[in-house]
């Protein structure tokens, strides 16, 4: 780890003197399996195909990294910012994301089964063709929905539900059969809304 941590620390100067002094930190294919990097910068840092499984990564600062096909598997990723990621092909099976800022990362083909998304900002996030069955995404920010291609599984409760039942429902579309769909969306909402409300449950909505 000695030369991990010499690393990091000509990447930390890279980036404070505005790339001047220092290098950027090159991690790529990097063994850094059950690592403990809490909290540290590594925005900008390149991290492809690097092995990061169990690593713990709570609140490190990840911003614009790129981690292509890195394997993120059970990785602790609490509170990490990863706004404007590259994640494409990345492993993060079973991550603990919770929090996490995901703000226009690029997901594409990315492994997320079984990934804690709970809270975690995914708005502008692409997730064309990511695996996202049995993903926990309570109280995630979806504002700015995505398209995704496959069929997804999401553990997600009723007041979520009605949320991105809403959002697309109000989506401005022209063509007939989608507007069909959108009445009958908005129709089902409502009934869950209503049954929501009925049950107590409607702050948060």
């Amino acid at each position: 780890m000695k030369n991990i941590d010499r690393m990091l620390a000509n990447h930390l100067q890279w980036l404070l003197s505005g790339g001047k002094q220092g290098s950027r930190a090159n991690l790529q294919g990097a063994n850094l399996q059950g690592a403990n990097l809490q909290e540290t910068n590594l925005r900008e840092a390149d991290l492809p195909e690097a092995d990061l499984q169990e690593a713990n990564l709570q609140e490190a600062d990840l911003w614009r990294a790129d981690l292509w096909k890195a394997n993120l598997r059970e990785a602790n990723l609490r509170g990490a910012n990863l706004q404007g990621a590259n994640l494409q092909e990345a492993n993060l099976q079973g991550a603990n994301l919770r929090e996490a800022n995901l703000r226009e990362a690029n997901l594409q083909s990315a492994n997320l089964q079984g990934a804690d998304l709970q809270e975690a900002d995914l708005r502008e996030a692409d997730l064309w063709e990511a695996n996202l069955q049995e993903v926990d995404l309570q109280d995630a920010n979806l504002d700015c929905l995505p398209l995704w291609r496959n069929r997804l599984v999401w553990k997600i409760n009723r007041k979520l539900f009605v949320q991105i039942a809403y959002q697309l429902a109000g989506m401005q579309v022209t063509d007939v059969d989608c507007k069909a769909a959108q009445e009958y969306l908005e129709k089902l909402a409502n009934k869950h809304y209503a049954d929501l409300c009925a049950d107590g449950r409607k702050e948060g909505i």
